[in-house]
């Protein structure tokens, strides 16, 4: 689950979520489903509310699907609450896909933190570069000291949740600044 404010009207925004039988689901802020999107079954989600396409606010959703090991993309249109699958290059992990969060937002582009199905994470950033569908690259890649499953990012650092190894707070660059061997099934970070 993530939320896609509005970018002029945050109260406007959407509420996202993964099913469990596979696409996203959008609610509004009272809980009233706007719109359900058929598709792949995702682990994680990450939103880019203020992303730039062509000029345009267009708010994107990602999603990591294990089962087809790959990331997914989706435009949101909101007008009409409507979710359209967004062309994207193949994102193409060494050690598979397992999840992803967001790890920074620019103009033009979107850091992705996707997390291997090992002790491995790396960095993609997704950008328009006025191709027909959006272009991946590789930005970083780093070793974790277990396999993480979930993730999240706050002020430039990445927080990972692990089954066997708990919580991890990392550097950009994969340095380990804090570790919790407390076991975690969901994570979010706030200011």
């Amino acid at each position: 689950m993530s939320f896609l404010p509005d970018m002029d009207a945050p109260s406007l925004g959407y509420v996202v979520t993964a099913t469990r039988e596979g696409g996203l689901d959008l609610f509004d802020l009272d809980g009233a489903l706007k719109t359900r999107h058929a598709g792949a079954r995702l682990t994680g989600i990450a939103t880019a509310p203020g992303f730039q396409l062509r000029g345009e606010s267009l708010p994107l959703v990602f999603g990591a699907s294990p089962d087809n090991d790959a990331v997914f993309g989706y435009a949101v249109v909101r007008e009409g609450a409507r979710v359209l699958d967004l062309p994207i290059e193949t994102v193409e992990p060494v050690d598979g896909v397992a999840g992803l969060c967001l790890h920074r937002e620019g103009t033009g582009f979107v850091d992705l933190v996707v997390l291997g199905t090992g002790a491995h994470a790396e960095i993609w950033r997704v950008q328009d570069a006025g191709a027909d569908t959006l272009s991946v690259e590789r930005v970083r890649d780093f070793a974790l000291s277990a396999p993480a499953r979930q993730c999240t990012s706050f002020d430039g650092d990445i927080y990972t949740a692990s089954p066997a190894g708990g919580l991890t707070r990392l550097s950009s660059d994969g340095s380990i600044l804090a570790e919790n061997n407390f076991p975690a099934t969901s994570l979010a970070v706030e200011e």
